[in-house]
Parts: structure tokens; C-alpha cells; sequence
């Protein structure tokens, strides 16, 4: 098994909570905001001793109550396994998921992401990976399986350099599926350098670089402009296994909250292309001056105003 990069670095383990915010059983969320949760609400409280920039956020916290009633949505987590969730372990080859804590914390707090944040979101965790150690096929087996079940969007917070035909060719075949891709945490210029499968050039596939609550990139953030927008990333508060709670820094945060903003617009526009998802948030980031250049969009998602654009995509059609 080759390694693969999880696109996070685990900062610090604040203790044993109970996780509050949402039932993982059954994907009923209910909003919690903790106050060290910027990424959901920044309204300039100081985070890890670091003050934040009001409003530099995902752009959610006025428009929760009519987000709990829009449509279902699939989102698969191809990932290590998560606990409490569903899926397959293309890794040991079975069913159970949920192996042990340390290898499978980060495929649980992506899905808790994606769960706080977007409450229709129907979540399987599909395994190919413990740790970092994985290999391109069994990544390959876990995102056709999620094309081949019906996975509206799938989530891949991880990156690898090593170019896999198969995936390209997937990806390729299904521009009904998007593809959220973590734009890695190595400091890499994308514009020069590869990183699979955030470098798979489709309308189908973003790639999502981190920032911080002042709106500045994260420090090993990867970038360019062949990145297509930035989320939070540094300083995120997640569930993890147990009830704990953590701060994490990366990418891998950052494309569960573009995933988490897609399956919201998904969900009250169902009939949208995920090329028009994409386009919805590309056209409606709030740019900053902090990432100009940085990324496509020169800009951080922002839920409310994405499905905004959104409607007006679906009027224009019309």
C-alpha cells in the first residue's frame, strides 16, 4: 500500500464531549454552534489565542431553519472509516467501517462535518484507507462503487501524486457526480505540480483550498489557480470518535464544507447538473484580497449567496 495524504494535521484533542450537534445513526442534525465553531459563525471571537475577521465564514447562519427541509442528497466520504456511519471497507474487504480510533478518526469527522452543516445530506463512508495507508485501486473501487449507488456527491479529503487512468475515466464518464477534492497540505503550487484527485481537469471536480479565520491561506494550504475555491481550514472545530472533540488545520476540513455547501444547494435544487452546483459557487465566493491568486475564484464559499446564484441558474433555464 502506497501512502496517501489525509489532508489534515490533528492539532489538539480538547476532551470527551458528547456529540451534541447531530444523531450519526440516523443523519438527523440539529444546529449547535459551539463558540469556537468560526468556520459555521465568525464573528471576529478569538480562536487557538488567533482573532478572527467577522463574517470570514461559510455564510450558513442566517438561513438554517429552511436548509433542514430541502431534499435528500447523497454524499459518499471516500476516506478511512467513520464511526457510526455506513458504507463498505474496500481496505479489509468487509463491512465494518469502524476499525480502531486511530484509523479511522478522520473519515468520522469529515462525515460529522458534512453532517452539521448540511442536514439532508444521506452520508456512507465508503473505506479505502487506514491512516495513510491506502493504494490508488482500492480508491478507485470505493468511488465507483459510490457512482454505481446513486452518490450525488463524493467527497475525497486526501490527495496522492500518482496519476490513476481509471479514476480520470470515472470522473470523466459521470459529470452528473461532483467530485469535492482537498487541494492537498503541502504547500504545493497546483498550477506546477499534480495532485490527484484535485488535478482531474472537469466541470465536475473542485478543488478546495484552506484558510484561516482571518481569511488568510493556510499555511500548507496547496493552491493556484488551477484550485478552484477556498473554506475554512485551520482551527476547525470537529466531532471525532468517542464523543471527543478537536481542533483540526487542512484541506480535508475544507472540501467536507464544500461538500456539505453543494449537498445544500443540491438539496433545494435537485434538478441542477453538478456542473451548475459548481458554478452556483464558483460565481458567488466572497473574494478576498488574502487569496487573490490563490485559487479560481479568488474567494471563500458562502452558502446563502451560492444558492442565490443557484436560482437564478434555474431561472435562466427557464
Amino acid at each position: 500500500n502506497k501512502p496517501i495524504l489525509c489532508c489534515c494535521s490533528f492539532a489538539v484533542l480538547l476532551g470527551t464531549i458528547l456529540l451534541t450537534s447531530c444523531s450519526r445513526a440516523n443523519q438527523n442534525c440539529q444546529h449547535a454552534f459551539d463558540e469556537r465553531d468560526w468556520a459555521l459563525d465568525n464573528h471576529a471571537q478569538v480562536i487557538n489565542d488567533n482573532r478572527g475577521k467577522k463574517d470570514i465564514d461559510i455564510g450558513i447562519k442566517d438561513i438554517l431553519e429552511e436548509i433542514r427541509d430541502y431534499s435528500s442528497v447523497n454524499v459518499v466520504v471516500i476516506d478511512t472509516g467513520a464511526e457510526g456511519y455506513n458504507g463498505r471497507d474496500f481496505y479489509n474487504g468487509d463491512n465494518s467501517i469502524f476499525d480502531s480510533y486511530y484509523y479511522d478518526y478522520h473519515g468520522t469527522y469529515i462525515c460529522n462535518i458534512i453532517a452539521k452543516v448540511s442536514p439532508n445530506a444521506q452520508i456512507i463512508c465508503n473505506k479505502f484507507m487506514e491512516g495513510t495507508n491506502g493504494n490508488i485501486d482500492k480508491a478507485y473501487d470505493a468511488m465507483k462503487d459510490a457512482v454505481d449507488n446513486g452518490a450525488d456527491i463524493i467527497n475525497c479529503s486526501w490527495c496522492s501524486n500518482e496519476y490513476s487512468k481509471k479514476i480520470d475515466t470515472l470522473i470523466k464518464n459521470n459529470p452528473n457526480v461532483l467530485f469535492v477534492c482537498s487541494a492537498g497540505n503541502s504547500l504545493i503550487n497546483l498550477d506546477e505540480y499534480n495532485v490527484y484527485p484535485a488535478s482531474y481537469k472537469y466541470n465536475n471536480v473542485i478543488s478546495v483550498i484552506a484558510i484561516d479565520n482571518n481569511g488568510d491561506l493556510y499555511q500548507f494550504s496547496g493552491y493556484g489557480k488551477s484550485a478552484t475555491l477556498a473554506a475554512p481550514g485551520k482551527d476547525i472545530l470537529v466531532n471525532l470518535p468517542d464523543g471527543d472533540l478537536g481542533f483540526i488545520d487542512g484541506t480535508s476540513a475544507s472540501a467536507a464544507f464544500v461538500s456539505s455547501a453543494a449537498s445544500i444547494i443540491k438539496g433545494k435544487y435537485p434538478d441542477l447538473s453538478a456542473e451548475e452546483i459548481k458554478k452556483a459557487l464558483v460565481e458567488n465566493v466572497v473574494e478576498l484580497d488574502t487569496i487573490n491568486g490563490k485559487c479560481e475564484s479568488n474567494g471563500v464559499i458562502n452558502i446563502q449567496r451560492a444558492l442565490e446564484g443557484a436560482e437564478k441558474i434555474i431561472e435562466n433555464k427557464n
